[in-house]
């Protein structure tokens, strides 16, 4: 692999942050360096974005980050899933688990929105994927739709589970 090259603009500039890091910390000034230890500095600073440079270029390191990347996220979300079984309340009752409780659980609203597969946000509401089917959708659809309001009152009268399920499915999948 050739040595890739680096613009002396950045190398100058890293040199110089690590100088007056080094400056401020033994409480010198600039002129009170030797030019030896300047020398050293841009040396250093040379090497050092060479090295992240190789590194950027290296697919082998490219594909380990990207690999990183995708095991802490799925490390959140199996994390997300284990903590989204059905929490308990104080009197031994199940808690319903909302749309909220669940976005906190799975570290916010960035993670939800961009890391997440509407598989994985069904998951994390306790609902399995599978049984969302296109009827489901449909039928999503028709209670919560535009002029849906009669529909939607009377499943709410008639079978409030039901309801409260198709209504937390179509918030998950974005349809309402």
């Amino acid at each position: 692999m050739s040595i890739p090259v680096i613009p002396e603009d950045q190398i100058q500039r890293l040199a110089e942050s690590k100088i007056a890091e080094a400056c401020q910390r033994h409480g010198v000034t600039r002129d009170a360096l030797k030019a030896e230890v300047i020398s050293d500095a841009y040396e250093y600073a040379k090497q050092k974005l060479e090295a992240e440079a190789e590194q950027k270029a290296n697919p082998y390191f490219l594909e380990n980050q990207r690999l990183r990347e995708e095991l802490r996220i799925a490390q959140m979300q199996s994390s997300a899933l284990r903590d989204a079984k059905a929490p308990v309340s104080t009197k031994g009752e199940p808690v319903e688990l909302t749309l909220d409780r669940a976005i906190a659980r799975v570290g916010g609203i960035g993670t939800w929105n961009h890391s997440m597969s509407p598989d994985q946000r069904l998951a994390a509401v306790g609902v399995n994927p599978n049984e969302v089917t296109a009827s489901t959708k449909a039928e999503i659809a028709e209670v919560f739709g535009k002029g849906s309001s009669v529909r939607a009152a009377e499943l709410r009268r008639s079978d409030p589970a039901k309801y409260s399920k198709l209504k937390l499915i179509g918030r998950t999948l974005r349809l309402i």
